[in-house]
């Protein structure tokens, strides 16, 4: 419904058949990211739109009054189910946003605990994140956590490209981090990669904890469902010291059993990690015996607004992107925001491709008047043209977290 902001009743079964239509039967679906997209029975979470009409410059009204009608979640497993198809819940894991003009898409936690908003280095108050060093933020995903599971999906996909970095600097990591005997980062007037490395392995320590309470949470759930719910990691697919930095211990996450896997989206949000390097995810992935999907992004194969192709898009970039992940070795491709790109005419006939590797290799040729974005096929929210997140990973002291 990503698409379609005048949204019909039947707007879930259109969307699901779409996807039948274009060869895509394994779905992951939004959970929501600060907000949740499901009627929830804990009333501390509320639905997108709960706190107002405002996101962004469009008006969303129409789909949330929809979703306040129907439980669009619970009717898309239920449709999924009658096609035989698989069907995942994905959950952004720190994406808060908070902005009054994006207040549809902010939750009441986030609202109300402005104490745990994340902080830069400099000490500015970073509105969209919150801070995991705190138990009461990792209590407020586990219960999502707790509750999509029990709605009966068949595995989970926690979305960490949203947002990215995901630990940064409040002082609750500084006052922990110096407990455990660690020096205070702000002290580093231009910190190197030694320097660095400790911090960003006490941070990533902690999401690696959070973790392991995700998987027991899962297991006990498990036990007693009687049926198994899988969870897949969604990471950036640029550098595994990015992904550490950012609080991502993807190493310790595969080897102790964390996860099932890891979905890598092509992210760029580091000024210093620009390349995606889609075999070191590959390799670790399966040297503990996970497996590692490859990821296809909507940037530059839409633009909001444009239902047509006025030029922007070309198809052999994306080919050749695909091609890379397929032959580092990935498993299986995702492709994002699908809801809008199944309706897209000029993309419709890619996307039964997209899934074949040989087909991928015979298209990922270079077009002659091929003038595109280099950014196409990126994931949305790569940061591009020198605008990059803030980030550090060694002594880019201006760009620190």
């Amino acid at each position: 419904m990503n698409f379609d902001v005048l949204p019909p009743e039947d707007a879930v079964e259109q969307c699901i058949a779409a996807h039948v239509a274009v060869g895509i039967h394994h779905l992951v679906w939004a959970i929501g990211r600060a907000t949740i997209d499901y009627h929830p029975s804990n009333p501390d979470h509320i639905l997108l739109g709960g706190l107002g009409s405002s996101l962004g410059s469009e008006d969303w009204s129409p789909v949330f009054k929809l979703m306040q009608r129907q439980d669009t979640f619970r009717r898309a497993i239920a449709v999924s189910r009658d096609r035989g198809m698989t069907f995942w819940g994905r959950l952004g894991m720190n994406r808060h946003y908070g902005h009054e003009q994006y207040i549809a898409a902010t939750s009441r936690f986030s609202r109300e605990h402005p104490q745990f908003r994340e902080r830069s280095r400099g000490g500015h108050e970073d509105i969209g994140r919150l801070c995991y060093a705190f138990d009461e933020v990792q209590a407020e995903r586990l219960d999502i956590i707790a509750e999509v599971r029990e709605l009966g999906v068949d595995g989970l996909v926690l979305d960490y490209c949203r947002q990215p970095p995901i630990t940064r600097y409040h002082p609750r990591w500084v006052e922990l981090f110096q407990k455990s005997g660690g020096e205070d980062p702000h002290s580093w007037p231009a910190p190197t990669l030694e320097q660095l490395l400790p911090w960003y392995q006490f941070r990533a320590g902690v999401m690696t904890e959070f973790m392991r309470k995700v998987r027991k949470q899962l297991y006990d759930g498990e036990a007693k469902a009687g049926r198994p719910c899988p969870v897949i990691a969604r990471v950036s697919a640029t550098s595994l010291l990015s992904d550490l930095a950012a609080g991502l211990d993807l190493a310790a996450w595969l080897r102790d059993d964390l996860v099932d896997g890891i979905m890598l989206s092509p992210l760029v949000f580091c000024p210093q990690a620009r390349d995606l390097v889609f075999e070191d995810h590959v390799k670790l992935a399966h040297q503990h015996g996970k497996v590692c999907i490859g990821g296809l992004g909507s940037l530059e194969l839409i633009r909001n607004h444009v239902p047509t192709n006025t030029g922007f898009f070309r198809p052999e970039p994306m080919y050749r992107l695909l091609a890379l992940q397929y032959a580092a070795g990935v498993d299986a491709m995702s492709v994002y925001q699908t809801d809008t790109l199944a309706r897209i005419d000029y993309l419709r006939e890619h996307l039964p491709l997209i899934g074949d590797p040989a087909a991928v290799k015979a298209r990922a040729v270079t077009a002659k008047d091929e003038q595109v974005s280099p950014w196409l096929g990126y994931d949305w929210h790569t940061s591009r043209e020198g605008r990059f997140a803030g980030y550090e990973l060694a002594s880019a002291v201006e760009q620190a977290l």
